[in-house]
């Protein structure tokens, strides 16, 4: 080739790198926007599910009796301190508008998704990084996740994902800039935070140990940094579980499928695992083996080349996931393998595909393995063929909620003249209904405030 040649090379290239990039950052931007606008499209205001439950410190509150205490208490297995404070924040400003929690959720996941790219841009040494994370944004936003896109108190598991990422983040930070200041403690307090939004926030604290062993250099800091770490992670622990008591489960809610034995674990699992990005039993099921082999697979090309450290922020997120699912798994396989494809657990599983995708991403653009190779074109051609899936189910089941959600609205509403078996469209519970209806009326919250929906 010609010098001639090469120049006019280099220079077509040139100009399609600068076209391509415009194009990718419109493509990064599209899943986001999409998801206010499914929000805006399919979001209802009314008080539904669990939310009865926080529902009364709306009165509390209103009349000087809230404390630490109630924040602070259980619902269900989790103590959702943060999002109690922003629920009751937001509320009190919108008279307890539940869209206004579903934008508060999409908010969180823009939060997220800039801090990935922060991190993928720092990682990727690639002119074609922009083109390269476009994937990454359509899993943050995916519409697998519409239920806790469509119900304003799911925020926690948001929260939980929003909060891991950024102290995981901050600890990559103290690995290239070891003189920062702010790095550690801002982890701290994001893992705090993480913590106090839903019991999977605990397991930030174990993945940042992992993370800090593996991407410190051997020095003495580092082990301060462990220690300190290590000591605030058991303390929040303990703290979390003092007076922590445990519902247990009755023998009507176990599932058939236990009879066979452990594989019945690892197949909820893996259904679990990749349910991602499949809503179907049989596709997650071998997605999720797919991801697993992929999981391995990355594992060793990574400590072969010697660059695990490198790619600490992109395992950790990987690896919390997968220590969320198993205790998923634990806790929720005895009700069946449906439990393993609901849509509110898709928020975590996906986040352990972009952990997978971000180390993949590096590995085969540094090492050129072709076992990295391989394993980023089948993930990345995973990811593609479900988007159409994905976005269609979650337009139906945008539409299925919006339908649901009116129907609940108007019973609300008129609850003085509905039967219970009406109200427990809004709770399993109707007595609960009748003891909190009255308050939000009073009140003149949610659909009994001026502007209604």
């Amino acid at each position: 080739m010609t010098e001639e040649s090469e120049n006019k090379l280099i220079s077509e290239r040139g100009a399609l790198s600068r076209l391509s990039s415009p194009a990718a950052v419109v493509l990064i931007l599209l899943p986001a926007a999409l998801g206010y606008l499914y929000v805006y499209l399919f979001g209802v205001n009314v008080v539904y599910g669990d939310e009865w439950r926080i529902a009364n410190l709306f009165e509390k509150l209103a009349s000087d009796k809230l404390k630490l205490a109630h924040l602070f208490a259980q619902l269900n297995e989790h103590r959702i301190f943060v999002p109690r404070v922003i629920i009751l924040s937001l509320g009190s400003l919108t008279k307890w508008n539940t869209v206004a929690e579903m934008y508060v959720t999409q908010t969180l996941l823009l939060v997220t998704l800039f801090v990935l790219f922060v991190a993928f841009s720092g990682s990727i040494r690639s002119r074609s990084h922009l083109l390269l994370f476009v994937p990454v944004s359509f899993l943050v936003f995916s519409l697998r996740q519409a239920e806790t896109m469509l119900m304003g108190l799911l925020m926690q598991f948001v929260l939980v994902l929003t909060f891991a990422v950024v102290a995981f983040y901050f600890l990559q930070i103290l690995r290239r800039k070891p003189s920062s200041k702010l790095a550690f403690p801002a982890a701290l307090v994001s893992a705090t935070l993480a913590s106090l939004s839903s019991a999977q926030g605990l397991l930030v604290w174990p993945v940042g140990f992992a993370q800090l062993l593996v991407s410190q250099p051997s020095r003495r800091a580092k082990w301060f940094l462990v220690g300190s770490w290590s000591i605030f992670g058991v303390a929040e622990w303990v703290a979390y579980f003092l007076g922590y008591h445990t519902h247990a489960q009755t023998a009507a809610n176990r599932s058939g499928d236990l009879a066979a034995g452990p594989l019945y674990f690892l197949r909820f699992f893996l259904t679990l695992m990749g349910s991602s990005l499949s809503s179907w039993p049989g596709p997650a099921l071998a997605v999720g083996a797919l991801l697993l082999i992929l999981a391995v697979a990355t594992l060793l090309v990574a400590t072969k080349n010697r660059n695990l450290a490198e790619n600490s922020f992109f395992a950790s997120l990987a690896l919390f996931a997968f220590l969320i699912l198993l205790s998923i798994t634990v806790g929720r396989a005895e009700r069946g393998i449906e439990q393993a494809l609901v849509s509110r657990y898709t928020t975590y599983s996906i986040l352990g595909v972009v952990g997978l995708y971000g180390m993949l991403a590096k590995l085969y653009l540094e090492t050129r393995s072709r076992v990295a190779a391989v394993a980023f074109a089948a993930l990345i051609a995973s990811v593609l063929l479900s988007l159409p899936v994905a976005y269609t189910e979650g337009i139906e089941d945008g539409h299925a909620n919006e339908v649901i959600r009116q129907r609940a609205a108007y019973v609300l509403a008129t609850y003085k003249s509905q039967p219970d078996i009406a109200l427990r469209s809004l709770y399993p519970n109707p007595e609960l209904v009748r003891k909190r209806a009255p308050v939000l009326e009073r009140l003149g919250y949610n659909v009994f405030s001026d502007s209604g929906q």
